[in-house]
């Protein structure tokens, strides 16, 4: 039989998320965004206005006791308006 616990991975981007959805509206959070190719750009891609926040988010324990490691890289967005 197949184990389709999440991992500790994915239990620390969702709490992530889900932080996220709620406090900017699901409209804005983009969880585990891809590139045209496949690849994985961010955990959750936040886009406000001309801003794009990229997270990352990285679990420090084995047991989910300690809290994610949060990354943010945040972007201006340009256009030839």
């Amino acid at each position: 039989m197949r184990n389709t616990s999440p991992s500790k991975g994915e239990v620390g981007e969702k709490l992530v998320s889900n932080f996220f959805d709620r406090n900017f509206s699901k409209i804005f959070s983009f969880p585990n965004p891809k590139t045209k190719k496949n690849e994985e750009i961010a955990d959750v891609l936040i886009w406000l206005n001309r801003t794009v926040f990229l997270i990352e988010v990285k679990t420090r324990s084995d047991d989910g006791t300690a809290p994610p490691c949060v990354r943010i890289v945040v972007a201006s967005v340009e256009t030839d308006n």
